[in-house]
């Protein structure tokens, strides 16, 4: 049990429980968490002593700094001044303890609210909402007591409007910090250890801290790499050597007396290290110079014995992970003033996100991620460098996004929550094919190779020895569909280009026009470029070119159209999917639907009817000379 003034101390904390309930609490002292039973009416709380981390002030900073800056006047015979830009600096106490009290009484006073239409679990929800907690506390700290007096002036005047908060409440709730800097330290250092990303382990923790621990999870990670990109050389190859001989130099340097004699090379050395962030975080979060490039030493000199390449590598990644994490949570905190109706439900959507971004973290497997590639791709066993860079593996926070997307899916079909659209009626189009590609095709059947059993090329023994005859396997035929919009940005040498690499292709351009239009055009053109061997001469003189079709509106109907037709079936398009929205009645409204739920149905399609997606013109002619040498 604690005594009266024990409990009046904790009082500044917020892990007082009386006043949830109004009723006697037994509160004691605990050595790793604090929590709250309203069952049985029993607290567990932290002193103020928990940990000792601290930051230097701003006057201490100046202190620590002022001996360095004295002497190297001296030695360089110029002004040199460090400042205290970009240094973390505290002129209070840091209180993590503090911090913990108030997030376990934030939990009990504003309970979780309901979530509607996601597949995430409540408990990271809870974890989610945490953030938002600390931000309505300190909301109602700020402005109950000046609404409450808003309020009562706004009762007899004549000219009433609603009350907006005041004071920097977000600067306050992002300073809060939840977990001491040596968690932090270890647990990078553990991260860094592991051959992969270990997405998992930094979900665990990170869900549960403040916006504030993952930033100084960042500071440090940052401060790490700032070794590495100290010590590498950015005008010529970057050798283990060459960067192993810098770190050594720096060592060095931040290790030796400044009561000895320095020469103005060494001193010039330590001005610039000193303005870098890897000695910047050791002043502030070890009160030593060299603390990132010990940790960096020990990576590749200790225990773990990495290259430096490798450790840039895993630095890099990890990073990635923290940015994710940080922008989710940037995305719960109001920058603008908010009202009351705003702060209670203006944000669940962006909860909704953290909370499933928290679940993919903490229960996702990122190996296994990315576009999954039509049959025809996986049958005819490509290499990665042949694969459209849309089916490519996607790099660590893109695989989170997608795993935080794949949980916020309601149970509404993807079509239907895009909203009430329509596509454009579309006219087939018959192009002027001119050109005639037979000739294109006359190859012959067998190609040579250095492998085979029967020699049918013996001239070739002297030049490259590749006198055995192997059966071509190119395959011709085909369905290519072009999205003509304006964001495509090609020209007609790239339609030509993409026309004689697939010479046997049925080869067709599709693009719409806005509403309105007071002619008698149609809405959406299905033009084709090239069939039977035969083809336009020019782009310029296709329909679609001549009478201005740059807009969308014909995706799905072309996509439909591509369904049905021989494969392999390939897609040229940046899937920037546009629609015409229409009124409930079912008018046109004169505008349009693009977001990522229309993008999301046209991709499903793609992949239902086996429809190999290429991103851009240049990736479709690469893909169509892959195909041509097969």
């Amino acid at each position: 049990m604690m005594s009266k003034n024990d409990r009046q101390v904790q009082l500044t904390g917020m892990l007082y429980p009386e006043i949830l309930d109004n009723k006697e609490y037994q509160v004691s002292l605990g050595e790793q968490n604090a929590h709250i039973d309203r069952d049985n009416f029993t607290a567990t709380t932290l002193v103020d002593g928990f940990c000792e981390c601290e930051l230097k002030t701003t006057q201490e900073l100046v202190e620590f700094k002022k001996p360095y800056e004295d002497k190297f006047r001296k030695v360089l015979d110029t002004n040199i001044t460090f400042g205290s830009w970009s240094h973390k600096t505290s002129d209070k106490p840091i209180n993590h303890a503090s911090n913990v009290r108030k997030q376990v009484m934030y939990r009990e006073m504003f309970k979780l609210p309901p979530f509607q239409g996601v597949k995430v679990k409540k408990e990271y929800l809870n974890r989610a909402y945490n953030l938002h907690r600390h931000y309505r506390a300190s909301w109602n700290i700020h402005n109950k007591e000046r609404k409450k007096e808003h309020d009562k002036q706004q009762e007899n005047a004549r000219y009433k409007w609603k009350y907006q908060s005041r004071g920097r409440v977000s600067q306050e709730v992002k300073h809060t910090e939840l977990i001491c800097y040596d968690i932090i330290h270890q647990s990078v250092i553990s991260w860094l250890q592991m051959e992969d990303t270990p997405v998992q382990q930094m979900g665990q923790l990170l869900s549960v801290a403040h916006i504030s621990d993952a930033h100084n999870a960042k500071s440090f990670v940052n401060a790490l790499i700032s070794v590495l990109n100290w010590c590498s050389d950015d005008e010529h190859d970057t050798t283990e050597a060459f960067v192993n001989a810098e770190m050594q130099l720096a060592l060095k340097v931040l290790h030796k007396s400044i009561t000895g004699r320095w020469t103005k090379l060494e001193a010039k050395t330590f001005v610039d290290l000193m303005r870098t962030d890897a000695v910047k975080y050791s002043i502030d979060y070890d009160n030593s110079l060299s603390f990132a490039y010990e940790i960096v030493e020990t990576f590749t000199k200790g225990f773990v014995k990495l290259t430096y390449t490798e450790l840039l590598r895993r630095l890099l990644n990890l990073m990635q992970v923290l940015d994710t994490i940080t922008n989710y949570q940037e995305e719960c905190l109001p920058w603008n003033v908010v009202g009351i109706t705003t702060l209670k439900r203006g944000y669940n959507k962006p909860i909704k996100r953290l909370g499933a971004l928290y679940q993919s973290l903490c229960e996702g497997n990122f190996s296994k991620y990315g576009k999954l590639q039509p049959k025809s791709l996986q049958q005819a066993k490509v290499q990665q460098a042949m694969t459209p860079q849309y089916y490519q593996s996607k790099g660590v926070s893109d695989q989170i996004s997608d795993a935080v997307n794949e949980l916020m899916k309601g149970d509404k079909k993807i079509n239907e929550r895009a909203g009430r659209h329509r596509w454009a009626n579309v006219s087939f189009l018959q192009g002027k094919l001119d050109k005639d590609l037979a000739g294109k095709l006359k190859v012959r059947k067998q190609r040579p190779s250095d492998v085979g059993a029967v020699p049918r090329y013996i001239n070739r023994w002297v030049t490259d020895k590749q006198v055995f005859a192997r059966k071509r396997t190119t395959i011709k035929g085909g369905t290519v569909a072009i999205d003509c919009s304006g964001s495509m940005s090609f020209n007609a040498s790239d339609i030509e280009e993409i026309v004689n690499q697939l010479p046997a292709s049925h080869i067709v351009g599709y693009s719409g026009k806005g509403q309105g239009k007071k002619d008698d055009r149609p809405e959406g053109v299905i033009e084709t470029f090239a069939k039977n061997q035969r083809a336009i001469t020019s782009y310029d003189n296709t329909y679609i070119c001549e009478n201005d079709y740059y807009q969308n509106y014909v995706d799905v109907p072309a996509i439909m159209w591509l369904s049905r037709q021989p494969k392999p079936r390939m897609l040229v398009s940046d899937m920037e999917v546009v629609a015409y929205a229409v009124r409930p009645d079912g008018t046109d409204s004169h505008t349009y639907v693009h977001n990522k739920e229309l993008r999301m149905y046209c991709e499903e399609l793609c992949r239902k009817h086996d429809i190999i997606i290429l991103k851009d013109v240049d990736e479709a002619k690469e893909f169509a000379k892959s195909l041509g040498k097969r």
